[in-house]
């Protein structure tokens, strides 16, 4: 499916795929609350087609800004509503340097503290990431062989602007 452009130019602040039982969710850090609410609609969806549960990868792209509080309270509510259906988080966070360090050490902060009832991560790259989720998932350590698989799908939907919804 095309990535959908919600009229400008600039690239839009959400963008979604699924591979499988994994919902990911590139996030900019600039996305209005409310489509934090529309995206955890979308995983609830998702979480419908897989009863056991569903994991959601957090891409935290090299160019993306702190989401101010009202956001972060949005994202909060939003996986509060759908924590039932949800076997792992991982934010995956791009670049280097103190950039990267800098978000990592955020999100690893914010993972602490939240205490969500579901296993939580913080990882550098995809394939840590997907290999991370894949055993806490339906299915478990078996689908560890497929790991190259998932992440290949999700790069390439990235690259070519495939994602199952933007906005």
């Amino acid at each position: 499916m095309a990535c959908v452009n919600l009229g400008s130019n600039a690239a839009p602040p959400l963008n979604i795929a699924y591979w499988e039982d994994i919902f990911v969710l590139v996030d900019s850090g600039r996305a209005p609350p409310g489509h934090y609410a529309k995206a955890g609609e979308l995983v609830a969806l998702h979480a419908a087609r897989h009863p056991n549960g569903v994991g959601i990868l957090t891409i935290v792209p090299e160019d993306a800004s702190p989401p101010p509080e009202v956001v972060r309270l949005a994202m909060n509510k939003s996986l509060a509503r759908i924590e039932a259906s949800i076997r792992c988080l991982c934010w995956m966070v791009e670049g280097g340097g103190f950039q990267g360090a800098m978000v990592r050490a955020v999100c690893t902060g914010m993972r602490l503290i939240a205490k969500r009832p579901y296993p939580t991560q913080v990882t550098s790259g995809l394939s840590q990431a997907v290999t991370w989720m894949l055993p806490l998932l339906d299915g478990g350590d078996a689908r560890l062989p497929r790991v190259l698989e998932a992440i290949e799908t999700i790069k390439q939907c990235r690259a070519g602007g495939q994602f199952a919804r933007s906005f």
